[in-house]
């Protein structure tokens, strides 16, 4: 048996899905129904029997261990923080050795339903974060204007779960100069 409990949101989305599924669903954009129903169903199965297992037998006490297999998914409350801690740690490692700067791009509530209903365009916000960055940026010296390196990542959900487009920016605290100088 896996030493893990299932924490809060896992809980809750296990007593209530089978309540809530179809009204949950039903609010969201034709395009992101069928994932969001298999992103559920599957951190529903993570770490159970029904996702698969190993199971170890101990050699001298003859006591058996069985480690479930996870779902890996960016959903799952436990898988996903793992997968976020993989990426930030894979986009640590191709930053610059230098300071950054962190900014953050919220898109104005008017504009979050058709975000919401247009998820496609999502790249838009992000481009639009970056070039403003490079923009504002390139206007505080303007007789050799600094190119700074600049990552930019939406995120669709803030910490209430409500759907709140923006985008963080990691941006260097310095730059090239554009005249290659």
């Amino acid at each position: 048996m896996d030493a893990r409990s299932p924490g809060l949101l896992h809980t809750i989305l296990r007593d209530n899905w089978s309540r809530v599924k179809e009204n949950v669903l039903s609010r969201l954009p034709t395009a992101v129904k069928a994932a969001a129903e298999t992103a559920v169903e599957k951190a529903l199965r993570c770490r159970t029997d029904e996702m698969g297992f190993a199971q170890f037998r101990c050699l001298e006490c003859n006591a058996t261990h069985k480690v479930h297999f996870s779902c890996k998914s960016r959903f799952c409350p436990s898988c996903g923080r793992a997968r976020a801690q993989e990426a930030a740690a894979n986009a640590q490692g191709r930053l610059l050795n230098v300071e950054h700067r962190h900014l953050t791009f919220s898109v104005p509530a008017e504009l979050r339903p058709f975000f919401f209903e247009h998820r496609e365009l999502l790249s838009i916000v992000a481009k639009a974060a970056a070039l403003t960055t490079l923009h504002a940026v390139g206007t505080r010296c303007r007789a050799h204007a600094p190119v700074p390196g600049v990552m930019a990542t939406v995120h669709t959900y803030g910490r209430d779960l409500n759907f709140h487009v923006h985008v963080h920016v990691l941006c260097t605290a310095g730059g090239l100069r554009a005249d290659n100088v």
